[in-house]
């Protein structure tokens, strides 16, 4: 047993890319059709927690550990600690996700290929006034790339990013830092 977290993290980055890392394979899951579940571990990015599996003899341990409420206050507050993080850009992502239809649970997804390095998903509604294409980098390098006409709905208009409001050409080259990821709506 092993918390999300750990098994993703990677032990030749450092602590700032493995919480990219995490952030954007949580921001995967999110993009996909269906009902998200997260685990509160999830929200926080605990580690796992060795001591308790030592402590007790239960493997189990090791992904249930109990949190101190003003330990995780202070940890909260602290906008520099992993917690602050990981728990302040899941609750980004979650409100911009709840905030568009196309991520109805029931709206289909379609793959979309880019690069080896890029994982795109492609949400919309039945009727497409609701398109988002998610774009995220599994790489440890900032990709530059321009997104394919074909990678989009006959009917496409304008691109703009969800979390920055930035409006995108389909003329330009854009990046995704290493680790990190996109959603764009794609205006009709």
């Amino acid at each position: 047993n092993i918390t999300l977290f750990d098994i993703l993290a990677e032990p030749e980055l450092d602590e700032a890319a493995n919480i990219r890392r995490f952030i954007t394979a949580q921001a995967i899951l999110l993009a996909m059709p269906g009902i998200p579940a997260l685990y509160y571990h999830t929200l926080f990015g605990s580690s796992s927690d060795r001591p308790a599996v030592e402590k007790t003899g239960l493997k189990r341990a090791v992904n249930r550990r109990k949190f101190n409420l003003p330990e995780l206050e202070n940890e909260l507050t602290d906008p520099h600690s992993r917690t602050a993080r990981i728990f302040s850009e899941l609750k980004n992502i979650i409100a911009v996700r709840k905030s568009q239809p196309a991520f109805n649970p029931y709206c289909p997804a379609k793959i979309i290929t880019l690069t080896e390095q890029l994982f795109a998903v492609l949400r919309a509604t039945p009727d497409q006034k609701s398109t988002i294409l998610t774009i995220h980098n599994l790489s440890a390098q900032t990709i530059w790339f321009r997104i394919p006409v074909r990678a989009l709905p006959v009917n496409y208009g304008s691109l703009q990013n969800l979390f920055t409001g930035e409006k995108i050409s389909l003329s330009e080259t854009i990046s995704i830092a290493a680790f990190g990821f996109t959603w764009l709506t794609i205006r009709t």
